[in-house]
């Protein structure tokens, strides 16, 4: 999700996620992505395989604690591998 796939994409991953309630007003959720994105054709760098712009590891946790019917507070904290960028 969030990427096109072009001629000669071959895509492939995981994803998990998971969710926790430790308190009555707490949620805790956490999700982590693989993705395997590389292509058949080096079109943009010669002999360079990997698809631009995908991150092969992503994770985040978000945290929301709720206090009375007014008010939540949200905490998250996202990681992203580093990966290659297209400019053009």
């Amino acid at each position: 999700s969030g990427y096109t796939m072009g001629p000669g994409a071959i895509n492939r991953g995981v994803e998990l996620a998971l969710e926790a309630r430790p308190g009555r007003s707490t949620v805790v959720t956490g999700s982590y992505t693989f993705v395997n994105a590389n292509t058949d054709r080096d079109a943009v760098v010669p002999g360079f395989f990997r698809a631009l712009n995908v991150p092969r590891h992503v994770a985040s946790v978000v945290a929301t604690r709720s206090f009375g019917t007014r008010l939540d507070l949200t905490v998250e904290v996202f990681r992203s591998a580093a990966h290659f960028i297209n400019y053009f």
